[in-house]
């Protein structure tokens, strides 16, 4: 292993860190999730240009009656089945458009879903809370298209990266999962500091526009004086918004029952390769390399046991086609497309 391969070449390359080496097969594609589908047996089309793919917005339906919007990126006149990649947002599914196409175009039929009581869906959001039901009912329900060979695998990250644990932990059956800077179970992502919690998270609840309030309160100038607040009960008053599901994660400081249906650490039922990717800077990790070791000792099956990879570059969160991280810049190929 004293040999250092170039990081240009398109076979495998290498990438040394914390955690040992690790094996990653480069296709030269602008997307390392196809490669995720291929280690699960699924078939690769002829790749199209991403102007000959189209999409049909729709409403799927969930077991309580609520509609999620939803649109299905696949190539212009075909209608034969084929392998479904789907991504579940909480941050708008159109943003996601650019990606969507581009595996379409690769010949797989590409899924994008608002969550419940997101952007174009229906019902009331629950953030991790709801996912697991709408994920298994959403899977399902492309199981059961003329247009879905059977296979569905999942990609994104953060968010979207665990929204695949969660779907995952129901037990619906997935081809492949592709979690990037992802935690399986949520409680790990506020408190996974010896049960300290990430401060800077409490400032997304208030103004990232997900929990409820307006997003102008987490750009507030006052944020360095709000971060000395104590208790921390009093977050809400302080800030001057209401927030409830923020508030209830602050007082749950330790893991009981509040935080059991986000917890999908229940790899025995999990029967897939998946692909895990994320930074060592990045405060998810933990939560992804956790991950990896679970579905690496612990999932159904030795095809799923023998087909997890793992790729730790010098990245925090959300940037890994960055080369450089905080202060240090880790060079020119240190970054990533996915």
């Amino acid at each position: 292993m004293g040999m250092r391969l170039p990081w240009k070449h398109r076979g495998r390359w290498f990438l040394r860190g914390c955690m040992g080496i690790f094996i990653h097969q480069y296709l030269g594609m602008v997307m390392i999730l196809p490669i995720l589908v291929i280690m699960a047996g699924l078939p690769v089309a002829t790749a199209a240009t991403a102007d000959l793919v189209v999409m049909e917005p729709t409403m799927v339906p969930m077991r309580d009656g609520t509609r999620l919007a939803t649109n299905i990126y696949r190539i212009a006149g075909e209608t034969g089945p084929a392998p479904v990649l789907l991504l579940k947002t909480g941050y708008g599914r159109t943003g996601f458009d650019d990606q969507a196409r581009r595996i379409a175009a690769r010949g797989y039929v590409a899924v994008t879903q608002d969550s419940s009581g997101r952007f174009g869906s229906e019902g009331e959001y629950m953030v991790y809370w709801g996912e697991p039901p709408d994920g298994f009912d959403t899977v399902t329900w492309i199981r059961e298209q003329p247009w879905c060979d059977g296979q569905v695998g999942m990609w994104g990250g953060s968010y979207m990266g665990s929204i695949q644990w969660l779907t995952a932990t129901t037990g619906v059956p997935l081809g492949a999962l592709a979690p990037t800077a992802s935690c399986s179970y949520f409680y790990h992502n506020v408190y996974n500091q010896g049960g300290v919690i990430i401060l800077s998270l409490v400032r997304a609840g208030f103004g990232a526009n997900v929990y409820g309030p307006p997003p102008e309160a987490g750009a507030s100038p006052k944020w360095p004086e709000w971060y000395l607040t104590l208790p921390l009960m009093d977050f809400d008053d302080v800030v001057g918004y209401p927030a409830p599901m923020q508030m209830n994660m602050i007082k749950h400081h330790t893991p009981d029952g509040f935080w059991r249906e986000t917890d999908a650490r229940n790899f025995e039922v999990m029967d897939f390769p998946a692909q895990h990717i994320v930074g060592y800077y990045d405060f998810m990790c933990w939560g992804s390399v956790y991950a990896y070791q679970g579905m690496r000792h612990r999932s159904a099956s030795a095809r799923s046991r023998n087909n997890q990879q793992l790729v730790l570059g010098p990245w925090d969160h959300g940037s890994l086609s960055n080369s450089k991280t905080g202060d240090v810049e880790f060079g020119e190929y240190s970054g990533i497309d996915v």
